[in-house]
């Protein structure tokens, strides 16, 4: 079976072969149909008709929050993956590291029902949604953006409401 770094431009795979071949790059494929594999040096890309969309899904920790609009921010994470067993025991080994989205915020804004379900117009004075905090661990997965064809996070964490009373 051949690895994915020797796929060769236009080789056309049927769904079964192409989830086999990427299962040594963590890889989870969504779609039907077959589909081609193009190489550029080093690079290989999905692409046809049918194109199936690849996923690939980690285990990471949200290290830093940057607002993006009301009630939404921009994350940069890092993978971590199990180095014991029970609670705690995630560990840093040079994996993943990029900007990553949470997908509940994707409708919010400054009024109304978020993504975390709480009409932002009812809430208390001083109370406000609180980005996901720095420390958390997420199911992020690392999908290709059809426009510039690169990687981005996505991940879902249900926003808490904090505050203080007057």
């Amino acid at each position: 079976m051949p690895g994915i770094d020797r796929l060769h431009s236009g080789v056309k795979f049927n769904r079964r072969l192409l989830r086999q071949v990427l299962l040594e790059e963590r890889a989870t494929l969504h779609g039907s149909g077959g589909i081609t594999v193009k190489t550029t040096g080093n690079r290989h890309v999905l692409g046809g008709p049918q194109a199936a969309r690849q996923m690939i899904q980690v285990h990471c920790r949200i290290t830093e929050s940057e607002e993006d609009g009301p009630n939404r921010w921009r994350y940069k994470y890092e993978e971590v993956h199990k180095s014991k067993p029970s609670f705690a025991g995630w560990a840093t080994f040079g994996g993943f590291i990029g900007r990553g989205y949470n997908i509940l915020e994707d409708g919010n804004s400054d009024s109304g029902i978020q993504g975390n379900g709480i009409d932002v117009d009812t809430l208390p004075d001083g109370f406000t949604i609180r980005p996901v905090p720095t420390g958390v661990i997420v199911l992020m997965s690392l999908v290709t953006v059809a426009e510039n064809d690169a990687p981005e996070g996505q991940f879902q964490y249900s926003n808490a409401v904090d505050g203080e009373c007057p």
